[in-house]
């Protein structure tokens, strides 16, 4: 059987299809993702792409906007495979034979900003670039979360670490959904990768395998906030119409941030930190320490409930 007509796996275990039913798919929401780009995927409806053009924000296509803070290129691409991954997890708009939708919020719309490059490697001026790009488009888009599948060891330079983690946090403080990976140098304790250690950040954690980074952070903070599939997730390739497994807490960090998009777009009018703390609350405990799970893992369904 093609597996193209298949339904990722993780969609059953995240509840994602509760909100579908519900005709909640994070309509109106943006998402910024820094990551390695984006390829145009059909399954981000192909040749959708806006730009910056002025349209009704209800009205836009998934892939609404994108920045290349590496090569200052002006079209969409994605030359590591990774960014389009997680953009896939989010909003793809792809249904399966029974009409389930790939993606978690396939109708939110996505703000990319290319920071890393085709190894996956990044500098530190090129986030904080992005960072100032989504501050200053924001309502063009109606940028509510920001999503970091990315990590930084915590032993970089001070120079480099306080300005990376100063400028996550104020974002937070303007009121952005600020979700990031807990990192893949798991099992050990004060294995966390920034941003994933911010305190006030939705950091999330891998519940399979062993890889995920667990808390608590090296400030000893409890972390991670909670969990989400993060093993095998089948999603977008940058090669044509074709899709890829991937493993890893980037893979995890999308689904809790198209979780928030969800939420978002069913009552708006939530804080960040109300956004956080429902996303707690709702995560269905799996018996596992809290420097695993934190809270438990990511349960739309009941996300859209309490």
């Amino acid at each position: 059987m093609n597996k193209n007509l298949n339904p990722p796996s993780h969609m059953k275990k995240i509840n994602g299809w509760e909100a579908h039913k519900q005709g909640i798919y994070g309509e109106g929401v943006g998402i910024a993702i820094l990551d390695t780009g984006i390829y145009p995927h059909p399954d981000f409806r192909g040749n959708g792409f806006v730009h910056n053009m002025p349209r009704n924000i209800h009205m836009r296509p998934c892939l609404a906007s994108f920045s290349d803070f590496v090569n200052g290129r002006e079209q969409p691409y994605d030359d590591a495979n990774h960014g389009t991954h997680i953009c896939g997890i989010i909003a793809s708009c792809k249904r399966d034979l029974y009409g389930n939708y790939y993606g978690i919020a396939p109708k939110a719309h996505l703000v990319c900003a290319k920071v890393l490059d085709a190894k996956g490697n990044g500098k530190v001026f090129t986030s904080l670039a992005a960072f100032e790009w989504i501050y200053r488009i924001r309502h063009s888009y109606n940028i509510r979360i920001i999503n970091i599948s990315m990590g930084m060891p915590v032993n970089r330079p001070e120079d480099e670490f306080t300005p990376f983690m100063e400028a996550i946090n104020e974002l937070w403080n303007e009121g952005f959904v600020i979700v990031a990976a807990a990192g893949n140098n798991g099992p050990g304790e004060k294995s966390i990768t920034a941003p994933g250690i911010g305190r006030n950040f939705i950091t999330v954690g891998s519940c399979e395998d062993n890889f995920s980074g667990q808390g608590p952070t090296i400030n000893c903070i409890k972390k991670p906030d909670l969990c989400a599939p993060g093993k095998n997730i089948y999603s977008c390739s940058n090669q044509g119409s074709s899709y890829i497994y991937k493993s890893g807490t980037s893979m995890s960090t999308p689904m809790v941030s198209a979780a928030a998009a969800l939420l978002l777009s069913k009552e708006p009018n939530l804080t960040n930190k109300e956004v956080k703390k429902r996303l707690l609350a709702s995560a269905r405990n799996l018996g596992l320490p809290w420097q695993q799970q934190g809270a438990g893992m990511l349960d739309i369904k009941t996300l859209l409930e309490i």
